[in-house]
């Protein structure tokens, strides 16, 4: 997020925004309900106080001005600035089982407000709910939205289709990324940090098992792909908590 908007200032999706300005505007004009109402009458936003919108390619800083407060479903706002969606460095793919449908919904949230590039959803050995197709992968992208209007994370993040483990490995990953698995009988996680430090890592896939663990092949297969498995902590967290604490430290320390 640019030095000029305040951690606290209010943002907002909106997937339209492309199509109503250019990076050369200086004034914004818009005629539409939903965020008319979520900026003044939900909230509150006085004549001057900044606020931003938001797309999947960039955001836009601006600052109301009076009309917005005098015409109905009318927002006029000064541009303040326009920039880019960045992707966080290093970029992240997070390939994850399907947990119970609450907690998987969690893990996207979580994988969204701190930078995942990419959210794989896998179907492992040990996975216990049927995937819910488009209802629910249309369901996961809004829970995306929300966690970048919180987090100020404006890049979203792209969830794929349901896929096996397999076959995810089968695929390009990226021989130049690295590669992490967490286990309870992994590696201490503060040598990864200091070896990705040393070689400069730009792409980090990271992969967990569901309730239950992965299946002795499955993690054998993993091992195959050379991924390195990965200790968080002494305890054995919940998939959902590993995830927070696992890309919370690489976000801290990368």
């Amino acid at each position: 997020m640019n030095e000029k908007a305040n951690k606290h200032t209010f943002a907002i999706y909106f997937e339209l925004l492309n199509s109503i300005i250019g990076s050369s505007a200086k004034v914004l004009r818009l005629d539409h309900r939903d965020v008319w109402k979520r900026l003044i009458k939900v909230l509150r936003l006085n004549v001057g106080e900044s606020f931003i919108l938001f797309d999947k390619s960039y955001y836009c800083l601006l600052s109301l001005k009076e009309e917005s407060l005098r015409k109905k479903n009318i927002i006029v706002a000064d541009v303040i600035e326009t920039s880019v969606n960045k992707v966080l460095s290093p970029e992240i793919i997070l390939a994850c089982p399907i947990l119970k449908k609450d907690d998987f919904e969690k893990v996207v949230y979580f994988a969204a407000e701190l930078g995942v590039t990419e959210i794989v959803p896998l179907q492992t050995d040990r996975v216990s709910r049927k995937w819910g197709g488009d209802k629910e992968l249309s369901r996961l992208n809004k829970i995306v939205i929300s966690a970048a209007e919180q987090s100020k994370n404006f890049f979203l993040p792209n969830i794929k289709n349901l896929t096996t483990l397999d076959k995810f490995l089968n695929s390009s990953l990226d021989e130049k990324s690295k590669k992490i698995h967490l286990d309870v009988d992994g590696e201490r996680l503060l040598g990864f940090i200091e070896e990705c430090k040393r070689n400069a890592v730009d792409k980090i896939i990271l992969t967990l098992g569901p309730e239950g663990d992965l299946t002795e092949k499955e993690k054998k297969l993993l091992k195959d792909y050379n991924f390195k498995f990965i200790l968080l902590t002494p305890t054995v967290l919940k998939a959902e908590h590993a995830v927070v604490v696992g890309l919370g430290v690489l976000r801290s320390l990368l």
